[in-house]
């Protein structure tokens, strides 16, 4: 018996448990003499135009909680039948999850005020003063929330991805919430970006299709280099990687006649950016670097030549 299923089976015991005991009073005629004693005129107090006492209490109360009590009920099973959907991905099951329960208090809290007789349309004036307050209080919010059902029909953010957003933030999603996304950097620390970050702004998805990608890197040799000779040993180190995929092939290009160096770029592609971005970056890393020590290739570093001029009387 799992968690979620524990938290509704002690909900429905302890909603039987208060049943039985009132059905005890009702049948016993406790209940009676508690209406009677509440009741009294002494205890009554009118409130425009609506008489209140403690037994008109305590039954709201009572009703209160009932209608309550069933609704948590009826969203735990709920939740339990989503969160049991596998064919559904974990952002979509959380999303559905918290509609439901957004939905399901909404039409307890209606059918509370029906039950209790409360005229619905006296407070239509005050509900919609507190409507236009709310409005603009609660107006990144609502984007949030509208935002997170964006994500979650355009399937455009999942959990598990790796995204880098406008800002320059960067990690793999962890969890979506209605209000907002967990984004788990690479240095663990978790970063909690509203939804509408998503839709508002540009999004890079590494592993939108798939987690295929490419690695760059810049290398700088002397300018006493054999270019061609250098060509081919980089050539050489990114084809024999076990990791570069063949399709698309590595590539070498010279890309720049630098300061201090001629600058090549080499472009390698892997299969999975998300586990193997580091170890290959590690790899050919070193792998360049033994290979031009081997062949003695200099890489040169940035130079600065001073001239001094004396004065001359």
């Amino acid at each position: 018996m799992n968690q979620f299923t524990s938290k509704a089976w002690f909900k429905l015991i302890i909603g039987a448990l208060a049943l039985a005991a009132l059905y005890y009073l009702q049948h016993v005629g406790y209940w009676v003499l508690i209406e009677q004693v509440l009741s009294d005129r002494r205890w009554s107090t009118q409130l425009g135009g609506v008489v209140i006492n403690p037994y008109i209490v305590l039954r709201g109360l009572l009703i209160i909680i009932a209608i309550f009590w069933l609704t948590a009920v009826l969203i735990d099973l709920v939740s339990l039948r989503i969160s049991r959907r596998t064919s559904i991905n974990a952002s979509t099951r959380n999303l559905l999850i918290t509609l439901v329960q957004v939905l399901f208090y909404l039409v307890a809290g209606l059918v509370t005020l029906n039950m209790l007789q409360i005229n619905l349309s006296a407070l239509a004036v005050l509900g919609g003063a507190i409507g236009i307050g709310l409005g603009f209080g609660l107006q990144k919010i609502a984007a949030n929330f509208i935002s997170g059902i964006i994500l979650l029909l355009e399937k455009s953010i999942r959990v598990g991805d790796l995204v880098e957003l406008d800002s320059g933030l960067s990690g793999f999603v962890r969890q979506t919430h209605a209000r907002y996304t967990l984004l788990e950097g690479f240095d663990g620390r978790e970063v909690m970006v509203p939804n509408e970050d998503f839709i508002i702004s540009r999004v890079t998805n590494l592993t939108f299709s798939d987690t295929k990608g490419r690695l760059s890197f810049k290398i700088g040799v002397s300018y006493n280099s054999d270019l061609e000779k250098v060509k081919s040993l980089l050539v050489e180190v990114v084809h024999n990687h076990p990791l570069a995929l063949e399709e698309p092939a590595p590539a070498v290009y010279l890309t720049e006649f630098g300061d201090s160096a001629v600058v090549f770029l080499v472009q390698v592609w892997i299969r999975d950016i998300v586990t193997q971005r580091w170890a290959a970056t590690n790899d050919l890393n070193f792998a360049i670097w033994q290979k031009l020590q081997e062949n003695n290739v200099e890489i040169p570093f940035p130079q600065r030549v001073i001239h001094l001029k004396k004065d001359v009387d």
